[in-house]
């Protein structure tokens, strides 16, 4: 079944239905994730691959542009981690991050993302997931020092904006002071009868005469 084509020759005519009809095409392409995944590895254990001449199956994800060697083999991982059904059950993405909580709290972990899924409608996303776990002190250490690494790197940046932006305060600063003082110059010239320009003509002439 197109749900594509279904939609797009009886368009939805209500905010209720169009929502319903998005989660049906979000659990769509979660699944058909999960179908690419389990026909890839189907294609690497038949051995077809090799008549391309690459060294590996990577090789040959890479050489054939199907996709990244790294999300085939996180997805492989999560199949032999949890086999085809668990993984069905919660999303291919949400199941890939599952696979980085430590072992004895897998079955937890499960349980938290079928929740979102019952909850929410669609499989947790890969970055959903991570929250989620990551509120449930479900991850590794691994991955809380990266976003551990990622908020430092933030408080780096704020703070060195912070000192760009001090010293460009102090720069305009200085620049008024310094046209303050040229604006007072110049009214004493004019003051004593002078110009600026003549001056500084004077000035410039001393100057070649002492040279």
């Amino acid at each position: 079944m197109k749900i594509a084509d279904e939609w797009e020759k009886t368009p939805p005519k209500s905010l209720a239905d169009a929502v319903t009809l998005a989660k049906a095409l979000r659990i769509a392409a979660d699944d058909g994730e999960g179908r690419l995944m389990r026909y890839l590895r189907w294609l690497e254990s038949s051995g077809l691959w090799k008549e391309a001449g690459d060294a590996s199956f990577d090789a040959f994800l890479a050489s054939t542009n199907i996709c990244k060697s790294s999300r085939y083999r996180d997805s492989v991982r999560a199949f032999d981690t949890f086999g085809a059904d668990a993984v069905e059950a919660i999303g291919l993405q949400a199941a890939v991050v599952a696979t980085k909580v430590p072992e004895a709290q897998r079955d937890e972990a499960m349980k938290k993302l079928a929740e979102v899924r019952a909850f929410n409608g669609v499989p947790a996303s890969r970055q959903n997931a991570a929250s989620v776990l990551s509120h449930a002190h479900l991850l590794p250490p691994v991955a809380k020092t990266r976003a551990g690494t990622v908020l430092s790197r933030v408080a780096e940046l704020e703070s060195a904006n912070k000192t760009l932006r001090k010293q460009l305060e102090d720069e305009r600063r200085l620049r008024g002071e310094a046209e303050k003082r040229a604006a007072a110059l110049e009214h004493q010239l004019r003051k004593a009868g002078l110009k600026p320009s003549v001056a500084k003509s004077t000035l410039e002439t001393r100057k070649g005469k002492a040279a």
